[in-house]
């Protein structure tokens, strides 16, 4: 059960790597819609509303980047504080344990490959929510549009604002389906990685 937590886990950050090197083409397809000259702001509100989106999504990033090697740092520490004769994982080891020059290797081993799959788990959730981060910040700027419709204008105009509003819907929608199919596997082979390491810590 020990050795499952990390396999978990490792089975999904090797999913979320592999789905980036599978659809490489379709993840440069999303970045090259997202600053197409159709989504960027086309006034000073919605540019506050894109910066803001901007600033929001280097916020989580740094704070869950913080966070997990945080938690990372204080696995090891306080594993090596309390108890250095075991590791601060239950995986299998290729030599014994029975010097300490044998433990330091494998403990720096250790730490090094956590902190790969620690790296990886964070780029890809980071990006993955900096998506939706900017789906929203778009979804604003449309709302903003629509509560400027026909601030006196002629009907035509109206009609060509409104028109123009169901586009820029049209391709919000479109840029979240794709960004939905694209994270869509890995987003759940994490959380059945997750209920099965909660199942196994119950047991």
């Amino acid at each position: 059960i020990k050795v499952f937590f990390i396999l978990a886990t490792a089975i999904a950050v090797m999913g979320k790597f592999l789905t980036i090197k599978i659809e490489n083409k379709s993840y440069e397809k999303v970045f090259k819609i997202m600053f197409n000259t159709k989504f960027l702001p086309e006034n000073p509100q919605e540019m506050e509303i894109f910066q803001k989106v901007v600033t929001l999504s280097r916020l989580v990033r740094n704070f869950y980047t913080g966070l997990s090697l945080s938690a990372l740092s204080a696995l090891f520490m306080t594993q090596y504080l309390s108890d250095n004769d075991e590791m601060p994982v239950t995986v299998y080891n290729p030599i014994d344990l029975d010097t300490k020059w044998k433990y330091n290797l494998m403990y720096v081993y250790q730490c090094l490959s956590l902190s790969v799959l620690c790296l990886v788990n964070v780029a890809f959730d980071s990006l993955s929510t900096s998506f939706f981060i900017h789906i929203k910040g778009q979804l604003e700027m449309l709302g903003l549009r629509l509560e400027n419709i026909g601030a006196n204008r002629s009907q035509d105009f109206i009609l060509w604002q409104l028109k123009d509003c169901v586009r820029y819907y049209n391709r919000i929608m479109q840029l979240s389906h794709t960004i939905e199919n694209l994270v869509s596997i890995p987003i759940s082979l994490q959380i059945a990685c997750s209920v099965f390491v909660l199942i196994a810590n119950f047991y």
